[in-house]
């Protein structure tokens, strides 16, 4: 995330990594643009009908094919700072809302910019959290990942749609730069144990008029 190559222009540094191939998303600015590094061998497609750039964000998104279990979806986003919440929110639940639909395994990581120790007091963060909760995308790190000498944010993030696995996740503390590296280990993307038991809320007979007197009275 913040990878700053800017559409248009060179690369100013070598970002090769024997055993993996980089893609990019170019930002319009000095700041911003994203990448993703993914290992040789592994069959993909860039989601173009996902992948954007424009003034207050970038996002690059790819599906892995992972025949005969589902395939996987992973989009990394950057959205700049003191720019439109409402323009990124928008977006981010219109990708998701269609991801949603396709069954499929997701997960999406990157700078948000948006204080998750901070939903109390920003309504634009709480919608947020509760719309990607909606679509079961849960977030994994739950801890600070900027830290200086008088604040602790929480603006960087991986989201996880699968309520299946057991993922292992969190922050490397390292100082390489001014935001902590965020980890997420899933061992194997497959089926969870045929003798585990979920529960979830059926509201398919939700009879919303019953619900509200019961409350209200």
């Amino acid at each position: 995330s913040e990878t700053k190559i800017i559409k248009n222009i060179g690369q100013i540094s070598n970002t090769s990594l024997p055993g993996y191939e980089f893609i990019s998303q170019p930002t319009l600015s000095q700041a911003g643009g994203v990448g993703l590094y993914i290992r040789n061998n592994t069959e993909f497609h860039i989601r173009e009908d996902l992948s954007c750039m424009m003034q207050e964000f970038e996002s690059l998104w790819i599906e892995i094919h992972c025949n005969p279990a589902k395939n996987i979806i992973c989009g990394v986003l950057y959205r700049h700072p003191n720019r439109k919440l409402e323009t990124f929110n928008n977006y981010l639940f219109s990708a998701v809302n269609k991801i949603s639909k396709e069954n499929k395994y997701c997960a999406f990581m990157g700078d948000f910019n948006i204080n998750l120790l901070n939903v109390e007091n920003c309504s634009f963060s709480e919608d947020f959290v509760n719309t990607l909760g909606s679509y079961y995308f849960l977030p994994q790190i739950l801890q600070p990942t900027r830290i200086t000498d008088h604040t602790a944010t929480l603006i960087d993030n991986i989201f996880l749609s699968s309520t299946e696995h057991y993922p292992i996740s969190g922050n490397i503390v390292h100082d390489i730069t001014d935001h902590l590296p965020n980890f997420l280990i899933i061992n194997k993307l497959a089926s969870a144990p045929k003798n585990l038991k979920f529960y979830k809320r059926d509201y398919s007979k939700l009879n919303e008029h019953d619900l509200l007197q019961m409350i209200t009275t």
